[in-house]
């Protein structure tokens, strides 16, 4: 059995065999791989029904981390932010619980590629305002901010029913918006050009 924390060994997802191999090198491992896990310990009170794992993204990488029923750290995930990295752990984590809810805050665009594998595979995914996550974090984090501790209010308020549950047509919705917003900033140059010239040819 485990003594504690001391103990824990980081799994790097290794591409070549396609399994995770155990290794106690897991920071220099991560530059050369798509992930690695730090494994829970078991917690004897038993979990309840539903897993939640919050994600912390950035442009480069994802920090997740999966809270027991005490709301405590059970497992943190470090994932390059990249489809195969995310498909990868995505279906380890499927395999290994039965219902799960994973969500992060609403970024420009850093949460799409970890949403949309989450609907392609059937699990739920909460959007948090990033306005609610600041709330939470200056009422209950003292400690300096980090990516876990970033995750773990995340994965604490999906906990707790925040956020809103995304799907397909979210980002379908999200490309017209973003389509008719370039139409509008060309036709916008376009109109002032001709209002400019117009104004030239007016004035001679």
């Amino acid at each position: 059995g485990h003594n504690g924390p001391h103990d824990s060994q980081a799994y790097v997802y290794d591409i070549a065999e396609d399994r995770l191999v155990q290794s106690p090198f897991s920071s220099l491992f991560f530059l050369f791989s798509s992930f690695f896990v730090i494994p829970s310990y078991p917690n004897n009170k038993g979990e309840c029904t539903m897993t939640t794992i919050g994600f912390d993204v950035g442009k480069l990488e994802l920090v997740g981390v999966r809270i027991g029923k005490d709301a405590k750290v059970r497992e943190r995930y470090y994932i390059a932010n990249q489809p195969k990295a995310i498909d990868n752990l995505l279906s380890i984590l499927g395999n290994k619980y039965k219902h799960i809810r994973i969500g992060s805050e609403a970024t420009a665009e850093y949460h799409r590629l970890l949403a949309l594998s989450c609907i392609d595979k059937n699990i739920p995914f909460c959007l948090i305002n990033p306005i609610v996550t600041k709330q939470f974090t200056r009422a209950t984090v003292r400690k300096k901010k980090t990516d876990v501790s970033d995750a773990l209010v995340i994965a604490k308020l999906i906990r707790q029913g925040e956020g809103r549950l995304v799907s397909k047509d979210d980002f379908m919705a999200s490309k017209a918006i973003l389509r008719t917003a370039n139409k509008l900033s060309s036709m916008h140059q376009a109109l002032s050009l001709i209002k400019r010239r117009f104004e030239d040819n007016y004035h001679n």
